[in-house]
């Protein structure tokens, strides 16, 4: 894949290790996006008895089920998949303007590039919501001031509110992280890969979290000393104002 390297300005972001491995994930996913998963095209059919298709494998339910609730001879409303002992069960009604008797379903090599572009779509989002959102609290960063000549009150407001956005945001991009996992088991559950080309995606997003709880943390020791500062910071304003 081509990689092209910028001279960037000095960030303080491009310091923090959150910010590197988040760069690091977006670009060895983005670079197996671009390889399809790393999946071949295949296509499997299966046995459908009057509207019923029992023993499907975990790992195509879900296929199965996205093609049949496009297939234009299929209610959509009458879909019902279901856990069964052997697999799972999935049970439809045929539309009335279909005729004919459907013996087999199948998900066929055009189907497939379809969705793995939707699910490209979702992860490459994810991705970069995530690095924009580190970015945007690494931006936040309250610092003590010294001589005030605003009101005191709107200082520790202000200090308050920058406080909660850098956290806030922080929260989101742990929320990006989880939903990325989550994208990713539905793409081994759906799309011919093998769960070991995933893996190693996971744990990286897994360390992605880590280091995103423990720069959340370091919020809140900023938090105390910010507090600490502003405490200080008006009893010198009250001693200031007893001289006077």
């Amino acid at each position: 894949m081509f990689v092209s390297k910028v001279k960037a300005r000095n960030r303080s972001v491009s310091k923090l290790a959150v910010y590197h491995n988040a760069l690091k994930m977006n670009s060895d996913i983005v670079e197996w996006l671009s390889r399809d998963f790393g999946s071949k095209e295949t296509s499997f059919q299966v046995k459908v008895n009057n509207g019923v298709i029992e023993r499907l494998p975990r790992s195509i339910v879900s296929g199965i089920e996205t093609v049949l609730r496009f297939d234009p001879r299929i209610n959509p409303q009458s879909l019902n998949v279901s856990p069964a002992k052997r697999g799972y069960r999935i049970e439809f009604d045929v539309s009335e303007e279909c005729g004919e008797e459907i013996t087999r379903i199948g998900i066929s090599r055009k189907f497939l590039p379809e969705y793995i572009r939707f699910r490209q779509t979702v992860i490459m989002r994810l991705l970069a919501r995530l690095l924009t959102l580190i970015a945007r609290a690494n931006c936040i960063y309250p610092s003590k001031i010294e001589d005030v000549k605003m009101p005191l009150d709107y200082v520790i407001r202000i200090h308050s509110l920058e406080l909660a956005e850098r956290r806030r945001l922080q929260d989101k991009a742990l929320g990006c992280c989880e939903a990325l996992i989550t994208e990713l088991e539905i793409c081994v559950n759906t799309i011919p890969i093998k769960p070991s080309q995933v893996e190693r995606f996971i744990e990286m997003t897994d360390y992605e979290i880590r280091l995103l709880k423990g720069w959340r943390k370091s919020t809140n020791a900023m938090a105390k000393k910010i507090k600490k500062a502003d405490e200080e910071l008006a009893a010198r304003i009250d001693k200031d104002k007893k001289k006077v």
